[in-house]
């Protein structure tokens, strides 16, 4: 189907605070109907969006989804969060609406609208038809991809740090962890490890030496705080 448009059309229980807060976040209406059925269009560049009315919807009880690929993540996270801390004096990250918190290196972020939708952006080229480089990868390699899709894909910061602390423990012969190795008496000791696992990950399976620099940690916040550099810039 060459030719063809796919376009996903998501249920809604007040059109009115459905396009409200779509408009918030810089999509234009360009089509609207109250009867005899209510319906609406929004689109932001070449992204549309349908919605439909449906009477005793919950927003709790939804799992209406949808995937919008795009070339960069990062910056449109950046510019729907301005906008919804404009709409609601601050960020919302739980309950209905709401934004994923966004990561360095994260590839995705989910955008949950006020009927309990959700909209994923996922940056092109990293998921469309999985990833099949690394497929076949076993060992850290392996549990370092596994810990990427729990947290870029399910948002599951605490599973992706168990899974990288299980490995590091166990693949202590790989050359990235002798490459690096925090005070096992530091108190971030397990965060630290996480954090290094997840920010290698795309230094071509640990061949390239890569050092992490520690910036701030706070026990409330996901140990991603962190950012890796080359020996070079030392």
């Amino acid at each position: 189907m060459t030719d063809a448009t796919t376009i996903p059309c998501l249920p809604c229980v007040s059109m009115a605070e459905s396009l409200d807060f779509y408009r918030a976040l810089g999509f234009e209406v360009t089509y609207q109907q109250k009867s005899p059925n209510e319906y609406a269009v929004v689109r932001q560049g070449r992204c549309e969006i349908h919605l439909f009315g449906l009477k005793g919807l919950k927003p709790e009880n939804g799992y209406s989804t949808c995937c919008v690929i795009v070339s960069e993540v990062e910056p449109l996270h950046k510019s729907f969060s301005d906008a919804l801390r404009q709409k609601y004096e601050k960020l919302p990250v739980a309950g209905f609406p709401r934004i994923t918190r966004f990561k360095t290196g994260q590839t995705r972020f989910t955008v949950t609208d006020p009927n309990g939708n959700s909209v994923i952006f996922v940056k092109r080229g990293v998921h469309e038809g999985g990833t099949p480089s690394t497929s076949n990868a076993t060992g850290l390699p392996k549990a370092i991809e596994t810990a990427a899709k729990l947290r870029d894909e399910s948002g599951d910061d605490e599973s992706a740090a168990k899974v990288l602390d299980v490995a590091l423990d166990r693949y202590r012969d790989s050359p990235a962890l002798e490459r690096w190795r925090p005070a096992p008496n530091s108190r971030s000791f397990s965060a630290s490890r996480s954090a290094f696992a997840l920010c290698a990950r795309n230094s071509d399976n640990f061949r390239s030496p890569t050092r992490i620099v520690k910036t701030t940690v706070t026990s409330s916040r996901p140990p991603n705080r962190w950012k890796a550099i080359s020996n070079n810039e030392f």
